[in-house]
């Protein structure tokens, strides 16, 4: 339970309730047009929405289920909502669809959202129990497509989504010409610009984590941000070349989790697991948080912040010289989008470039409450082997 305004909240309830709105109320029915009849009009409007029916203020909603009668039935339009739809929703349509209707209870909405969205499955609440359910239409239409075509194109379609979210994550942005140069030095299989305008297409028929912007797509990262820094950070990267990484290194970025441990990374870890923490857990938070703000590009003092925000404090202006190299290297040889996937010293090594590479800050330009707290006549925090009442406490 939370208190909000003095009243008792159960967020299960809360959730309940949240579900049961998404849901048709009553007795379950399995057939498309008695479905489409039971939801409420603002329900029926949003996937006609979805199937691209227009001025639906002018036309009734019987007209509505007729249209969507059709184009729901439409066995092209099922097959890619079908193969856009991810591991985990095909695998739930696939375990209904030899059901009548299958009960959930605690089951997330997003599991089911896409799917729902356009009818391929649809929610009831019935005796206070949630139930999902493909209706009967839709199952003979999956029964009777040609299985091992239909398998071949969502295979591909889910290579397309995999690859095009680790160029975003990679490059942060990319040109589609630049998805079929890495796309076909990987898969013999080789694409077109074509096919890949006629998939990425389809793919946003469900929300994804890229989107257009101009020539180029952009991760979700972006879509956070200002026109403004879209275009700033566009006009930074234009004309660097890519870095071309390896495929097993590229296809692991498609993990929205991952960063890659550079030896640069492991040292550091390394130090700070051996002189300042023990603890995995605390010092590997830090170490996530520092590849970020590296990747990010953050100024330096930002990421030896990070140490105090992470609950970890220097124990002399001695430690954190010695420590100063280390992040200076992460920084430097950290990929960034900025650089197209390259590291700022790579950059200045392979194309010659006048990169000014960090080195790091001096000591006095940092808060001193990055250090722990000292005694007078504990040892000067400067390294000197002096009482710090004797040192730099004078």
């Amino acid at each position: 339970m939370v208190k909000f305004f003095n009243k008792k909240i159960d967020m299960h309830e809360m959730l309940k309730q949240t579900w049961e709105s998404f849901a048709i109320q009553g007795e379950i029915v399995t057939g498309l047009s008695d479905m489409l009849k039971k939801l409420i009009q603002i329900d029926l409007h949003y996937i006609a929405e979805k199937y691209g029916i227009k001025q639906l203020s002018k036309i009734s909603d019987k007209e509505i289920v007729a249209k969507l009668l059709k184009l729901m039935t439409d066995r092209k339009k099922i097959e890619i909502i079908l193969m856009v739809a991810s591991p985990d929703e095909f695998d739930l349509f696939l375990e209904i669809l030899d059901m009548d209707s299958m009960g959930i209870d605690e089951m997330p909405y997003e599991s089911y959202a896409f799917p729902m969205d356009y009818g391929i499955i649809f929610s009831f609440y019935h005796q206070e129990r949630r139930y999902l359910v493909v209706p009967e239409e839709i199952k003979d239409i999956y029964r009777n497509i040609n299985k091992a075509v239909f398998t071949k194109h969502r295979e591909r379609y889910q290579l397309f989504c995999k690859y095009i979210k680790a160029l975003c994550n990679f490059y942060g942005a990319f040109e589609p010409g630049q998805f079929i140069n890495i796309f076909n030095t990987f898969n013999r299989d080789s694409a077109t610009l074509a096919e890949f305008n006629k998939i990425y297409q389809n793919l946003t028929l469900k929300r994804q984590d890229f989107f257009n912007h101009g020539k180029y797509i952009l991760g979700e990262y972006f879509g956070n941000v200002s026109y403004d820094e879209m275009d700033s950070f566009v006009e930074k990267i234009k004309g660097k070349p890519y870095y071309m990484p390896g495929k097993e290194e590229l296809l692991k970025k498609a993990d929205d989790l991952y960063f890659e441990m550079t030896p640069q990374i492991t040292a550091l870890r390394d130090y700070v697991l051996s002189n300042m923490c023990k603890n995995e857990e605390i010092v590997d938070s830090l170490i996530e948080d520092i590849e970020l703000l590296c990747f990010t590009e953050e100024p330096l003092y930002e990421v030896i912040y990070e140490f105090k925000r992470n609950g970890l404090l220097f124990e002399s202006t001695k430690q954190l010289n010695i420590l100063m190299p280390l992040l200076a290297d992460v920084y430097n040889n950290t990929r960034t989008w900025t650089n197209r996937g390259y590291s700022a010293k790579e950059i200045s090594e392979i194309f010659k470039e006048d990169m000014p590479l960090v080195t790091g800050i001096p000591i006095d330009k940092l808060d001193d409450v990055i250090f722990k707290k000292v005694g007078r006549n504990d040892p000067c925090p400067c390294g000197s082997g002096k009482k710090y009442k004797k040192c730099c406490a004078r």
